[in-house]
């Protein structure tokens, strides 16, 4: 044997009884398959292990460093937002092998306000820069109106005042406001609604002598703004809006005051067009089908009054046929179960409003009304008035200012209205002339329809033509009404003045009845109607039918006298109409157009036959607000409600109900 081979035989011998601490470990397989040539040791103890190859086998023990390893991953795979990811996207964690990214901080988000928080739910309004507002609004006139949301910035300006409004008051004229704009290429909508009550949350600096927090508040916002009172916080300028304060002490008296037209005087029924007042609310806020086109009107569906009282009557007498609402208003043998029914659900339908609510409704009628009387002459102790619409809800409330506010000895209102109204403004008129009785004073109220209703059978939704009375039909009934003595004079040339129209009021378009150049006085004064006993002259001769002039002129008092035609309305509609779209039409308000402007307007009368103004664009006053918080309080002032809904609930249709009728319905705002 060499040398060398020596050597690695002593090395083999020595590696085998070197085993290393780790391979004591291995399997049972693995130490079977070694081989030895040594012979086994009489010790208990287990065999030794060669080594194969001519590598050293490691001197260090690994299973600390591998147990090392295996802590270190559980703690990385604990500390990893990625030890979730599923076996086929396993890949990607072991590409990066860099410490894994440090979970996001996730701050709490603030909590948003809902309708179910209070105003006293709010946070300091002072320590935020702004907070959320929803609102009824449109972008302009052909698009969809439907709740919209924006914020107001904090702090206000100083000279504005925050508020929150509870209640805010729709009426058909609102609804000409959106007519403006018939294209609008700001961001800013334009929200609904003038009149609104509330309670300041946020007083400027230079307001707080004024105004505090808590204040609750009512008034109107400036008709050329885009901002609306359907909004649940809106923010008011006082100056070019009107904010009227009130006191605990006026709420208390709104409590027990009824200022809905429509309700019974002294707890007292009344009898006198029920069934009309059920159509009159049906037509003005329900039911939209229930239209007045240009050339006819839908026959309504059923209301659901109707339907009650259907139920009740079928529920007793089922062989006897409801009869319909005219025959309800004129016929005397109304079934007695029918009018029973009608008439206890004309008073479920009304409801206690509260004292804001009564608030958010008196500011626009009056200021509008007031409006149109600017131009009343009020020297003159005996006025003749005519009132083409008096029964619409500023038609109603011109009424009630001229008999309570202003003091005459003599007045004569001609109220021109539609025949389904008629009935309803005869018991109007009954009660007015108790309620306003004076005996140092004369007024006269006389009704006079444009139209006759149709009594044909029609199927529910088939339009009906509206039947207008001839012209000359009509202004013979409004000649009739003139020409009543003040007493036992007779009227001829001399005093015929006295007998005409001191102002004309137009809110329904006169151009069918009041323009027209073709009245025909001659035949006119063939007929025998009662004012041929009150006159000693011809018809011809008082109203001067040698000249070719309107209707409208022939009626009015001379020019110098200060007579005057107010229009509030489109005055060259061509026949009557209460659809606000086509009584408002601000397209023809542009600059263009004279009577829009009062020094304009003022110069062109001087060359007119008869002053006339155009009052169109709404005009609001401080002053006016606070008369008709007084009027209200003195029982002198009401207004005709159809509804006080809840602006979530179906507010679409009525809208559309009140551009399509006249009417005026009280809108509760929610809590946002």
């Amino acid at each position: 044997m060499s040398e060398s081979q020596a050597q690695v035989a002593d090395a083999e011998v020595d590696l085998s009884q070197e085993a290393p601490p780790y391979e004591e470990a291995a399997s049972t397989n693995a130490t079977t398959a070694t081989v030895t040539n040594t012979e086994p040791s009489p010790s208990p103890s287990k065999p030794k292990k060669k080594s194969v190859g001519f590598a050293p086998p490691p001197e260090e023990d690994l299973r600390e460093y591998h147990k090392y390893l295996q802590q270190k991953e559980e703690a990385e795979l604990k500390s990893s937002p990625f030890h979730k990811i599923p076996p086929e996207l396993a890949y990607l964690e072991k590409r990066n092998k860099q410490a894994p990214p440090k979970p996001i901080d996730q701050t709490p988000k603030p909590v948003k306000p809902n309708s179910r928080f209070r105003l006293s739910d709010l946070p300091d309004l002072s320590k935020l820069k702004f907070f959320d507002v929803k609102d009824l609004s449109v972008q302009n006139k052909e698009t969809e109106l439907q709740f919209h949301y924006t914020t107001i910035d904090l702090p206000p300006s100083s000279s504005s005042v925050i508020v929150d409004i509870k209640y805010g008051s729709l009426n058909s004229f609102d609804l000409s406001k959106v007519n403006q704009y018939l294209l609008n290429m700001s961001n800013v909508k334009v929200v609904l609604g003038y009149e609104f009550s509330g309670v300041v949350t946020n007083v400027g600096s230079s307001m707080q002598k004024k105004f505090a927090v808590g204040d609750h508040v009512f008034g109107l916002i400036d008709p050329t703004s885009r901002r609306g009172a359907l909004s649940t916080s809106q923010i008011i300028y006082p100056g070019r809006d009107v904010l009227v304060k009130v006191d605990e002490g006026v709420l208390n008296q709104l409590e027990d005051i009824d200022i809905d037209l429509d309700a019974n005087d002294d707890n007292k029924a009344f009898d006198v067009g029920e069934e009309e007042e059920v159509e009159e609310e049906t037509a003005g806020t329900a039911d939209p089908a229930k239209s007045e086109e240009q050339g006819g009107t839908d026959v309504p569906a059923k209301s659901k009054d109707s339907e009650e009282i259907e139920e009740a009557t079928d529920s007793t007498e089922p062989s006897q046929p409801v009869e319909s609402t005219k025959d309800a208003t004129t016929d005397t043998s109304v079934d007695d179960l029918a009018s029973k029914t009608s008439r206890s659900t004309l008073q479920s339908k009304k409801v206690d409003i509260p004292p804001l609510a009564k608030l958010s409704a008196i500011s626009l009628l009056y200021n509008r009304a007031k409006q149109m009387l600017q131009s009343l002459n009020v020297k003159n102790k005996k006025v003749n008035i005519l009132v083409n619409g008096a029964d619409t809800d500023i038609g109603l409330t011109i009424i009630q200012l001229l008999l309570a506010e202003y003091k005459f000895d003599f007045i004569s209102l001609i109220l021109v209205i539609r025949e389904k109204s008629l009935d309803y403004m005869n018991g109007l008129i009954e009660r007015f002339e108790k309620k306003y009785y004076d005996p140092s004073t004369t007024k006269r109220l006389r009704c006079i329809p444009f139209d006759i209703v149709n009594d044909g059978l029609y199927f529910p939704g088939e339009r009906v033509p509206i039947s207008y009375k001839k012209p000359d039909f009509f202004a013979t009934e409004v000649i009739d009404a003139l020409l009543i003595p003040h007493s036992n004079e007779l009227i001829d040339k001399s005093n015929i003045n006295e007998y005409k129209l001191d102002l004309f009021i137009d809110l329904i378009g006169c151009k069918k009845y009041f323009q027209s150049t073709s009245t025909k006085l001659h035949e006119i004064d063939t007929l025998n109607l009662p004012f041929k006993q009150h006159i000693s002259t011809s018809i011809e001769n008082l109203f001067d039918a040698g000249t070719k002039e309107p209707f409208l002129t022939r009626i009015l008092k001379p020019k110098k006298s200060g007579s005057a035609v107010v229009s509030g309305c489109k005055f060259t509609l061509r026949e009557p109409s209460y659809n606000i779209d086509k009584l408002i039409d601000f397209s023809e308000q542009g600059v263009l157009n004279p009577w829009t402007s009062k020094w304009s307007s003022n110069i062109l009368n001087n060359w007119t036959s008869y002053n006339y103004f155009e009052e169109i664009y709404l005009k609001i006053k401080q002053q006016w607000c606070e008369q008709s918080l007084q009027l209200i309080l003195d029982g002198k002032l009401k207004f005709k409600i159809d509804k006080i809904v809840d602006w979530r609930k179906d507010y679409k249709k009525y809208v559309k109900a009140l551009k399509e009728n006249d009417g005026k319905i009280i809108v509760e705002v929610e809590e946002f």
